[in-house]
């Protein structure tokens, strides 16, 4: 049988760190994992077991990733939660956006991209540039001949509820880009061919991309403050004795405190 040999006889764990690397090459013996029967003895049925919902997971439709346990994968899960704050909080930015006067969004200001509408298209383009990597290595395609086709119009959106829309629907993307990851993906190597290559892990990637947008939402904070629309507050998501606080976006967005940390 498959874990009848070292290193899965007489395993004392779960197996979930040796076996993770392997996950995208599962193909060539899932059959041999999901005909088995059951007759062996001791860790090694464990360790079937553990191993053959870790394939069925990999199997599943992004809606149904969060059914993998949260302590197998706590980078990955940690990584999908900033996806979902990244979420959250380009909601309720853009909702106080929505209030200003179309004047008001297009004025020039003080910051490095002098107007809202600058800045907020300046995040919503470098979230496709790093997307469309992300998403092109997870399939197994080359990276992308011309990225720099995301920069081809500097603000492609002029009004704030088409912005809005665009970056909720670029948000999912990512929200779902997460969700489907387990804690080895994130040390696998993504390409984007820049002039000079980028060649960074999917994690030093995704935490550039968060972090991108965390410094240039700040921005638009920044100059929504000279206007007469009130910034909003932007750090009420991680503590869970500041769930009241987000509720209503929750609500809006279609999401639960379960659907992120899981079952309490």
């Amino acid at each position: 049988m498959f874990f009848s040999s070292p290193p899965f006889s007489n395993f004392p764990i779960q197996p979930i760190l040796f076996f993770q690397p392997y996950l995208h090459h599962y193909r060539e013996i899932r059959p041999a994992i999901l005909l088995d029967d059951g007759s062996a003895g001791g860790a090694d049925v464990a360790a079937l077991s553990t191993c053959r919902n870790m394939l069925q997971w990999h199997d599943m439709p992004p809606a149904m990733l969060d059914k993998r346990p949260i302590m197998n994968n706590p980078l990955a899960h940690y990584i999908t939660s900033q996806a979902y704050n990244n979420a959250w909080a380009n909601h309720r930015l853009l909702k106080a956006c929505g209030q200003l006067t179309q004047a008001e969004f297009q004025a020039t200001r003080v910051s490095f991209f002098p107007a809202i509408q600058s800045t907020l298209n300046h995040i919503l383009t470098c979230d496709w540039f790093y997307l469309d990597a992300l998403e092109r290595e997870l399939r197994g395609e080359a990276p992308h001949p011309d990225c720099y086709v995301f920069f081809e119009q500097d603000e492609p959106f002029t009004d704030c509820a088409t912005l809005h829309a665009a970056q909720r629907a670029s948000d999912l993307r990512l929200i779902a880009h997460c969700r489907s990851l387990c804690d080895a993906d994130l040390a696998r190597p993504v390409t984007i061919l820049r002039d000079t290559p980028q060649v960074d892990t999917r994690q030093r990637m995704l935490a550039h991309l968060f972090q991108h947008q965390i410094h240039h939402r700040g921005q638009v904070h920044a100059m929504l403050a000279g206007t007469r629309i009130a910034p909003p507050q932007l750090d009420e998501f991680y503590c869970a004795g500041e769930a009241d606080e987000r509720a209503q976006d929750f609500l809006e967005l279609g999401w639960t405190e379960d659907d992120i940390w899981g079952p309490r």
